[in-house]
């Protein structure tokens, strides 16, 4: 490819990105993040399912920052107790798979104890 050509395909790539931002921008529901944590901007009310689609972008954008800050730990030598211990869901973890049921076990408690407080 000439690098005039990947030059153009860059800016396209690029006034896209910057035109899909500009949509996101301005559609009624947002998330921001504060001082005091996550929270919703806008009008989440009238289209729940548009909100959840909105909210599970965000957690998979974290989930995709606390991987990338678990590999971190390992690769300064931080042992898998160590980063269980920072994710708060394990004391005793001697490898990946421990860590992660872990934090799938609490991640599902988080939600049984949301979603039954609502539905009982």
């Amino acid at each position: 490819m000439a690098s005039g050509s990947f030059a153009r395909m860059c800016d396209d790539e690029c006034g896209s990105r910057a035109k899909k931002e500009a949509a996101m921008l301005g559609t009624k529901r947002r998330l921001r993040m504060t001082a005091r944590g996550l929270r919703t901007v806008g009008d989440w009310e009238t289209e729940p399912l548009a909100a959840l689609r909105d909210a599970c972008r965000a957690s998979i954008a974290v989930e995709k920052l606390i991987g990338e800050s678990i590999l971190k730990a390992r690769d300064a030598g931080h042992s898998w107790q160590k980063i269980g211990r920072a994710l708060g869901v394990s004391e005793n973890a001697s490898d990946w798979n421990e860590v992660a049921q872990d934090l799938a076990t609490s991640r599902r408690h988080v939600w049984d104890r949301y979603i039954n407080s609502r539905d009982n």
